[in-house]
């Protein structure tokens, strides 16, 4: 990372499923409905980040043992934000 992009203020979210969960291709299709439903997200929460002009750096482990459904991901994402903003 470059010491631009480290502080630059923005959101920068990371994913994480553990290997347990399953094939490289089961875990890739949790990471890619967990990054859809934070891209949904994201407009929201950059008016909210924005105005204070810091950086919001967040690992998401999706630890379930089912492959997530997007809207359930979508419903506790969107508390997540709640809290921390």
């Amino acid at each position: 990372m470059t010491q631009r992009a480290a502080t630059a203020p923005g959101i920068h979210v990371g994913f994480a499923v553990r290997r347990s969960f399953g094939s490289a291709v089961r875990r890739n299709r949790a990471r890619r409905v967990l990054r859809a439903a934070v891209a949904s997200l994201l407009p929201e929460l950059r008016v909210q980040v924005a105005g204070r002009g810091v950086s919001l750096f967040m690992v998401v482990l999706y630890r379930g043992k089912e492959s997530p459904r997007y809207a359930a991901a979508h419903q506790s994402l969107a508390r997540l934000f709640q809290r921390l903003v």
